[in-house]
């Protein structure tokens, strides 16, 4: 982000520190689903919005702002 976008140190260590805030829920509620449910479903689903989430960050051009990337 900060040769791509030019954003600052701090304002890409934002952008990621809502993707992490983020992800600390969801790993909880998917450990609790690997309970219950095949653990390799849930690994093929996580490989399929892996590549989902890829594919839509790398749609953003020059012209994406940080409320773009942050919120979404």
């Amino acid at each position: 982000m900060q040769l791509l976008l030019g954003y600052s140190s701090d304002l890409a260590g934002l952008v990621y520190m809502s993707m992490l805030i983020f992800a600390a829920p969801v790993a909880a509620i998917v450990h609790e689903i690997c309970k219950r449910v095949d653990v390799r479903l849930v690994s093929c689903l996580n490989f399929v919005g892996i590549a989902i989430t890829l594919t839509w960050i790398g749609l953003y051009d020059k012209q994406a702002s940080f409320d773009q990337i942050a919120l979404r």
